[in-house]
């Protein structure tokens, strides 16, 4: 009986310091990367990229003035819905007879004259166009990106407009989405893909919060993934999921095939409020653009951004090292983009782009991708989670107190049985010596209680109940 419970302790104490040790590993699981499995897909040609470089050319020079409520941002509108209409694209929006553009009315702050100008009731256009499946839909993946800029942006006293086409803000991004709906025109994936071109995005991206407002619980879980393009043609390319590393996010950086760099976890700063009861209470330049109204309804989402994460020239974030920013300033022009990434720089990474995509979204990874979408619902951050991780140091901090609070109390486990050790294996041993059989037949032999009452007392001495240390 003496042996089972000292068995039984010892086994305590391994299983104790064992499940130490898995709560240290579990500590650093968010550090490791997700195993995914990528196929090589042939065919995806470099000329995208110069297809993607046309289109920017082309929008940019025909369709500079794209601001929201005052600009030609109707006019483009139209120009899109009738370059998806012909790729055979569907919508259930429309506005007047033109199809897909959610028309609404929108009021916001527009700098002019040294001063925030306020226009109501204005009317804002979202392009939606959607190709479904002729299977079973798995559901809906959405590609978005905003079109509109700060073309007519004032300011100074003489009125004069900025005149910046938006070619670091929207024009990038923009090619890239063309790119992909005239690619993917032909494609079935099993889902319903949808194309979202949002307005308002230099206005806090008010076209996205219109359309994912509107969307009801059923709707919204229905949406596989939401693929957002933001700002291009920056340093280096980034695919941002969330603070919170995930399978999908894995599998997309797989995808890029070396192409992405990887996000920093320590640019989190301050806080900045779109909408109450944010997932997060705090913001990186990752977080700000369309996917953040649907990654705050628990939509698994990726923003695709390119600028300069390592470098701390600025707060919030440097587009490229060495060199001003442009972004929401009258110098985001096509003339200055060329200038500081140069043709064949800007080739490169809309190709980039599109060769993630198109990889990802191939007959030969779809099934990859759904099951790495699978496990987003378990992955999504817990909102009261997240201000443990606002920051590497503070993350590391964490980290490293708890592990020592693991270590010290295994510590204390081992220390304590050791200690007392001396009390049980004498013990142990001496009862083994004299009693062969405690529980045998010669219990109550006259060898072990005899006539003798001195005899007895002291036989009985020794068949005193083990004293247990740890009762």
């Amino acid at each position: 009986m003496r042996n089972k419970t000292f068995g039984k302790r010892r086994i305590f104490t391994a299983l104790s310091i064992m499940t130490l040790l898995v709560l240290i590993l579990t500590a650093f699981v968010g550090c490791s990367a997700k195993n995914v499995d990528v196929k090589k897909v042939d065919g995806i040609d470099a000329a995208l990229g110069d297809k993607a470089f046309g289109y920017m050319q082309t929008l940019l020079t025909q369709y500079a003035d794209r601001t929201l409520g005052g600009g030609n941002d109707f006019e483009f509108a139209k120009y899109l819905s009738k370059t998806m209409s012909d790729w055979g694209y569907t919508s259930e929006f429309s506005h007047g007879d033109i199809l897909g553009l959610q028309g609404f009315k929108t009021t916001f702050s527009r700098y002019v004259n040294y001063a925030n100008e306020e226009l109501s009731d204005v009317w804002a256009y979202n392009v939606i166009f959607t190709k479904h499946t002729s299977q079973q839909s798995k559901g809906e993946i959405m590609l978005t990106c905003q079109y509109d800029n700060l073309y007519q942006e004032q300011a100074d006293m003489s009125g004069k407009p900025w005149g910046a086409d938006g070619s670091y803000e929207s024009g990038g991004a923009l090619a890239v989405m063309l790119t992909l709906a005239e690619q993917l025109k032909d494609v079935d994936l099993g889902y319903d893909v949808t194309f979202a071109f949002f307005t308002g995005g230099s206005y806090c991206w008010r076209g996205a919060l219109q359309y994912a407002s509107q969307l009801d619980r059923e709707k919204l879980d229905s949406i596989a993934i939401v693929l957002n393009y933001s700002m291009l043609c920056g340093d280096n390319l980034y695919i941002y999921e969330g603070e919170t590393k995930t399978t999908y996010g894995s599998f997309l950086n797989a995808c890029a095939d070396g192409a992405t760099t990887k996000v920093p976890n320590d640019r989190n700063i301050g806080q900045f409020i779109l909408e109450q009861d944010s997932v997060y209470n705090y913001v990186n330049i990752g977080m700000l653009s369309n996917q953040h109204y649907f990654m705050n309804r628990y939509v698994p989402t990726a923003n695709f951004l390119s600028l300069n994460w390592e470098s701390n020239a600025n707060p919030l974030f440097t587009e490229m090292s060495g060199k001003p920013n442009v972004y929401h300033t009258p110098d985001d022009t096509f003339e200055n983009m060329l200038a500081r990434k140069g043709e064949e720089g800007i080739k490169a990474q809309l190709f980039d782009v599109i060769k993630t995509s198109l990889t990802a979204l191939s007959s030969e990874n779809i099934d990859s991708f759904a099951s790495a979408l699978e496990k987003a619902e378990s992955e999504f951050p817990n909102a009261t989670a997240q201000n443990a991780k606002s920051a590497s140091l503070v993350n590391v901090v964490f980290k490293a107190v708890l592990i020592a609070l693991l270590i010290g109390v295994s510590y204390l486990i081992k220390s304590y049985v050791f200690k007392n050790s001396d009390k049980i294996m004498p013990q142990k041993q001496e009862q083994s010596e004299n009693i062969e059989e405690p529980f045998g037949d010669n219990l109550y032999d006259t060898e072990v209680f005899g006539e003798n009452d001195g005899d007895n007392e002291d036989k009985e001495k020794e068949n005193t109940p083990f004293n247990d240390p740890f009762e």
